[in-house]
């Protein structure tokens, strides 16, 4: 079941931002400051491109975007996927190869291209094991790309202050007290747009895309025992029980009755 957490979180973000400048702060213009916004945006933009790979960002932009609806849990449906092909592989590979097309789970999918491939057990658990430690470096790096960004956004925010201040002491001889309190206001508001990227976005991002990937690694973790179990020709309830550890107690499937289900049918 897919959560929506992290779009909700964001757009409440949005709102109480909103709320906080239109209706607290007596001018609201004193935040649209486009040159501490062209700073701190472009400077992200340049810190990004210069610390990282163009394939790291865009595997983080794509894990940000699944973060937005991530899934709340591991889904029961490749449970029941990795319990069907266990069934299947008891009966030989023929039925393992009709029960695959059913398969929707992308690792479950390559695990049984490999049992199709003839491959022995060590083998495949050795390139599934692989390929989850893989996945893990990916979330651990999509996760540093955020959070180094999360740090570069409050010095960002200070340099185009500091630089806003530097303007605003040039004009100290020519400006009135009101004029340069209004300068000082804009100049300290890309303070505040670097806090709020730093605390408000790149850090939360950072922790969606940790418990999103937690989820991805711990899906791929059941397939590989249930597919295990399989190999190892254990009973098929053997091997529904489990990959049923890896679900939330109340979203554990009843496997012995499905299969008795199945075998009247």
């Amino acid at each position: 079941m897919k959560s929506f957490s992290g779009a909700i979180g964001y757009v409440l973000v949005a709102f109480f931002l909103y709320i906080a400048v239109t209706k607290v702060s007596t001018n609201p213009q004193l935040f649209m400051n486009m040159h501490g916004i062209g700073i701190v945006v472009g400077g992200l933009i340049v810190a990004a491109i210069a610390s990282f790979p163009h394939t790291v960002l865009y595997g983080a932009l794509k894990s940000v975007w699944r973060s937005m609806t991530p899934m709340s849990q591991v889904d029961p449906d490749a449970a029941s996927q990795t319990v069907a092909i266990g069934a299947a592989y008891q009966k030989g590979l023929t039925e393992v190869e009709k029960e695959s097309a059913k398969i929707s789970h992308p690792f479950l999918s390559q695990a049984v291209a490999l049992v199709l491939e003839g491959l022995n057990s060590a083998t495949i658990m050795d390139i599934l094991n692989k390929r989850i430690e893989e996945k893990r470096v990916q979330i651990n790096t999509q996760m540093n790309v955020m959070l180094t960004l999360s740090k570069y956004s409050p010095a960002l925010g200070l340099a185009a202050t500091v630089l806003g201040l530097v303007d605003l002491l040039g004009q100290l001889e020519s400006a009135d007290m009101v004029k340069l309190g209004y300068g000082m206001a804009i100049a300290l508001s890309a303070t505040f747009y670097g806090i709020v990227l730093s605390n408000l976005v790149f850090a939360p991002l950072s922790e969606m895309i940790n418990s999103t990937g937690e989820i991805e690694t711990k899906e791929m973790e059941m397939i590989r025992e249930g597919i295990q179990a399989g190999l190892e020709g254990k009973h098929a309830l053997i091997v529904g029980e489990i990959v049923n550890s890896y679900l939330d107690e109340g979203k554990r499937v009843d496997f012995i009755n499905n299969l008795q289900v199945k075998k009247s049918a």
